[in-house]
């Protein structure tokens, strides 16, 4: 139980320090604004898939049947194919116009991937292997700050940073969750 526990917070602590470096290389590469935009974008899918992940880990993790992942999977799916297109109405309303409706298209997306790894750690965690879910998450923070720190050198645009932090979480999810969660 304490090395579960302890692989939690270590993935957790690296992916959160991961997420703080992107914003740190955004600030730093891009104009004020352009990272205004990106916290902006951000602070609008996070509450829409907050809710739609209908804390479907949780249930997962606490229950007893192993043949019902497909169901809580596609679940997950569902409420996923669902706050997409929701980000993306909240984003019709922002008054900067299609800049913004295209940059929270592109951090929605990274969050769909995030959302099904979400489901895949919360199979993890049932399994009592938190190592696997820890290795996840490292290979989603690391992989997005490695990508974008190359986007921005090879060109300093936001939508280009923010598809490579998408990318990140799309390869994580390729590369570690889904072939963790059929094993």
């Amino acid at each position: 139980m304490t090395r579960n526990a302890a692989w939690g917070l270590f993935g957790n602590t690296v992916y959160a320090g991961c997420q703080w470096a992107v914003f740190v290389l955004i600030v730093h590469r891009l104009r004020v604004e352009e990272a205004g935009a990106f916290a902006l974008a951000t602070a609008l899918t996070g509450p829409v898939f907050v809710l739609a992940s209908l804390r479907l880990r949780n249930l997962l993790a606490t229950s007893h049947a192993a043949e019902l992942f497909p169901d809580y999977l596609t679940a997950r799916l569902l409420t996923t194919a669902l706050a997409v297109p929701a980000s993306l109405a909240v984003a019709w309303l922002d008054p900067s116009g299609a800049s913004a409706l295209r940059l929270v298209a592109v951090i929605a997306g990274g969050r769909a991937c995030e959302a099904v790894s979400d489901i895949c750690h919360g199979l993890f965690q049932r399994e009592m292997d938190m190592r696997s879910a820890a290795f996840g998450l490292l290979a989603n923070g690391a992989g997005s700050v490695a990508l974008v720190f190359v986007a921005l050198t090879a060109s300093p645009s936001l939508l280009v940073a923010a598809a490579a932090y998408a990318t990140g979480s799309l390869l994580a999810l390729i590369a570690w969750d889904l072939p963790g969660a059929v094993r």
